[in-house]
């Protein structure tokens, strides 16, 4: 699923992921910035658009590039996010959920 993308000059954020709609990231909140991490952990089929060049606002383009930036090292790292997060929970889930391996 492609998360940003440009598009006339402008750069967009996928809004709604269901309904695939794109919004300025001159109107992105934190919480669109949670939705797409937390979309992003399962997807594996991730793209952005990376011509911010093509941007025209010099705010956006700035903007936009540290999101690609910070999204792109999410990715990298997801796995290893992964493993940390189900090393951490592993002796609680072994003591309430009685999971073994």
């Amino acid at each position: 699923m492609k998360y940003l993308k440009i598009e006339n000059g402008d750069g967009l954020f996928l809004k709604d992921i269901e309904k695939k709609e794109y919004f300025p990231i001159s109107e992105m909140i934190s919480s669109d910035i949670y939705n797409i991490l937390l979309s992003m952990g399962t997807d594996e089929d991730i793209t952005f658009d990376e011509g911010i060049d093509d941007i025209k606002n010099d705010a956006t383009k700035i903007t936009y590039d540290n999101l690609l930036k910070k999204f792109k090292d999410f990715v990298e790292k997801k796995d290893e996010i992964k493993n940390e997060i189900d090393e951490r929970y592993k002796p609680l889930e072994e003591k309430y959920l009685k999971v073994k391996d």
